[in-house]
């Protein structure tokens, strides 16, 4: 996955909101993915929200999971064709609006050398492994 590759937030809640607050300072955010079907073809802070599988429509972007129901969703993208590797899991403890960094993948940041939205993918390799 690469620093400059758009990214489509899964979450168009508080969560997502706080997502795009956080990677959309370095990445392209091409829109908001959501369950809700009441929540698609509207808008959240700007960003359109589509159904999950606009996503496969996208072979480029990698998706940010900002919902604390992380590992249905991570299953879901999976079984409709998405790639484990273009997934990245926001921490779920983040959600909640304490300040806290929503991608505190650190430690990988600096053992991978990429920014810490990014490392986001070693988590999700975690993550999927437990």
């Amino acid at each position: 996955m690469r620093a400059d590759n758009p990214i489509v937030i899964f979450g168009a809640g508080a969560g997502g909101r706080r997502a795009a607050a956080h990677c959309g300072r370095a990445r392209a955010i091409q829109y908001f993915a959501d369950n809700d079907g009441s929540k698609h073809g509207t808008r959240v802070d700007g960003i359109e929200v589509r159904p999950p599988q606009a996503i496969l429509e996208s072979p480029d972007v990698s998706v940010v999971v900002a919902s604390i129901y992380a590992d249905e969703i991570f299953k879901q993208l999976v079984t409709i064709g998405v790639p484990p590797h273009r997934i990245e899991i926001m921490n779920p403890d983040a959600l909640a609006p304490t300040g806290r960094d929503p991608f505190p993948y650190g430690f990988f940041a600096v053992v991978l050398g990429v920014p810490a939205c990014l490392a986001g993918i070693a988590a999700a390799a975690l993550w999927v492994m437990r």
